[in-house]
């Protein structure tokens, strides 16, 4: 199985850094910052599905999503390039022709958008749950992974918009066996 043996470690480390980052820096638009009444303010849901990279593997995932807003951002001067930090969280359903399992996740994201443009990049990590372990001849080690993840959006319209979303899932060495699971899928997103 092909696998990407330091995304983890590589993807945790510049959330990080970008988080402090952003959370020393000022929000960019004040008057949303107003608005916003609750830390995580939801702003768009939506549904997608993938299936595995790897050719041997023969998982499928299909999962609702949505991502919720904080109130720290920040952009360039010239408003050419934005950057926010998000949180996001799914619930969907993992399967393979062995088994069938409940998998949800919540965590930290950053979207990176230049602002004239209808597109945006999403980088995220998130803990994982999955309600079975076993999959037939592949064991995930333990119930609890871990999600890195990079998104890109399009938004056709400023209420929908299309995604691709390519993942790795762990357990972090955490427990043994860990095979990991690579991921990629794609869907809509309805902004509100």
């Amino acid at each position: 199985m092909y696998r990407f043996p330091s995304y983890h470690r590589r993807i945790l480390f510049y959330l990080t850094i970008l988080t402090a980052g952003l959370a020393g820096l000022p929000v960019a638009d004040v008057r949303a910052q107003s608005e916003q009444r609750f830390f995580l303010q939801p702003y768009e849901f939506g549904f997608r599905a993938g299936s595995s990279i790897s050719r041997g593997d023969d998982f499928t995932q299909f999962e609702l999503f949505t991502t919720m807003a904080t109130p720290w951002g920040w952009m360039d001067e010239k408003r050419r390039f934005a950057a926010r930090l998000d949180f996001q969280a799914t619930a969907g359903v993992l399967r393979n022709p062995d088994n069938t399992a409940g998998i949800f996740s919540f965590g930290p994201a950053v979207r990176l958008t230049p602002p004239p443009y209808p597109f945006y990049l999403t980088l995220g990590f998130a803990p994982t749950y999955l309600t079975q372990r076993r999959f037939g001849d592949v064991d995930f080690g333990q119930r609890l992974q871990f999600t890195s993840s990079a998104t890109a959006t399009w938004m056709i319209t400023p209420e929908v918009g299309l995604r691709y979303h390519i993942q790795h899932m762990s357990n972090a060495r955490m427990a043994s066996p860990n095979p990991g699971l690579n991921i990629h899928s794609a869907g809509v997103v309805i902004a509100f």
